[in-house]
């Protein structure tokens, strides 16, 4: 990676927005570190099993799938909301004091 700098600018990037994700289901990014020519980044240590542990133990019975499955979808839905409190929906009309999006 360290050789081309495009994906080294993406994955910059790429962590840059992982860290202003602020939600108990998603480990916080400390920092990014270049040692030696590498890029590490700096996580926040969660204890507990991960996914692929639980996977491994066993087939995950319908109702504890359904609750990672949700807990997945609102840690991935918090960038996506935050997303859209930063900027009006597209259609929107600001300059009338108020955005309401059209149905179609």
């Amino acid at each position: 990676m360290a050789g081309d700098p495009e994906r080294l600018a993406r994955f910059r990037r790429e962590a840059k927005v992982l860290a202003s994700l602020n939600h108990p289901g998603i480990g916080a990014i400390y920092g990014l570190e270049e040692v030696a020519g590498h890029q590490y980044l700096i996580l926040e240590y969660v204890e507990g099993e991960t996914l692929a542990e639980r996977r491994a133990r066993g087939a995950i019975p319908v109702e504890e799938a359904l609750t990672l499955a949700r807990q997945i979808a609102e840690a991935l839905a918090t960038k996506f909301f935050q997303d859209a409190a930063a900027q009006p929906p597209r259609g929107a009309r600001t300059s009338r004091g108020s955005a309401c999006r059209r149905r179609r």
